[in-house]
């Protein structure tokens, strides 16, 4: 936007980025407007707060499947154990 010659406060330019977003941002961007003060936001902080959130998604999606493996790897329900008993 500004490299077209428009003259943009970063404040408009942060209310324009988190109205662009996709939906998965869209839990953060209401607590960062609920909490922090937008008009005073730098875009540079803004970006860097959705990409915390971002990574944070992805440590919690490895950690699921990590855990979704150790569950497929447990026999299953039906089937006995042995308990090491003759």
């Amino acid at each position: 936007m500004r490299s077209l010659g428009g003259k943009l406060k970063d404040s408009d330019v942060v209310v324009k980025l988190f109205s662009a977003v996709p939906d998965k941002f869209l839990q953060i961007i209401g607590t960062i407007e609920q909490w922090g003060d937008v008009t005073e936001m730098s875009v540079a902080e803004a970006i860097g707060r959705l990409r915390a959130f971002e990574e944070s998604l992805k440590g919690r999606r490895r950690d699921k499947k990590e855990v979704c493996s150790c569950w497929s790897r447990m026999p299953s329900r039906g089937s006995r154990v042995p308990s090491g008993r003759p």
